[in-house]
């Protein structure tokens, strides 16, 4: 049986995937400048777009830039007129996800590069780099669990 190997680099036409360490607050500082930016700099492409888009949409919608220019000047009637606070809601969630998100991802790919660099012989595959990010496995809990019930019985329960 031949050595397999988990992947440390994966090129394709129109991206380049490289396993490397990082610090996980640099993705979480660049989501925090704008959100998406910390999943382009990690490599999910698709999903930092995305963030990045959504972000401006919501961003003008709301007005979030025009309030925040009249609270500097101390107009701050003006900035209570002008924002919707719907929309800021959404802005303030999206951003909370994209610096959440990018620091947990940053900390997972970590994970992936101590394996990389640890392992000897690798007969599963778990993780790939493709065009949109990577796609990797990882062990979940489902919420069910985290209350005491065992997986057979939250399995038999949905399958009833």
């Amino acid at each position: 049986m031949g050595q397999f190997r988990l992947k440390r680099m994966s090129m394709s036409g129109i991206s380049i995937g490289i396993y490397s360490k990082k610090a996980p607050w640099m993705p979480a500082w660049w989501s925090a400048a704008l959100p998406g930016l910390g999943h382009l700099c990690m490599g999910e492409y698709f999903k930092g777009l995305i963030l990045m888009f959504w972000e401006i949409f919501v961003n003008f919608e709301g007005n979030i830039n025009l309030a925040i220019l009249y609270t500097f000047t101390g107009r701050f009637r003006e900035a209570n007129e002008v924002l919707h606070p719907g929309w800021a809601l959404v802005y303030v969630s999206i951003f909370s996800f994209a610096i959440y998100d990018s620091f947990r991802m940053c900390v997972e790919l970590n994970t992936l590069y101590d394996l990389e660099r640890k392992q000897k012989k690798r007969f599963l595959k778990f993780a790939k780099y493709s065009a949109l990010g990577v796609n990797y496995l990882n062990l979940k809990t489902h919420g069910l669990q985290l209350c005491g019930l065992p997986c057979s019985l939250v399995s038999a329960i949905f399958t009833l």
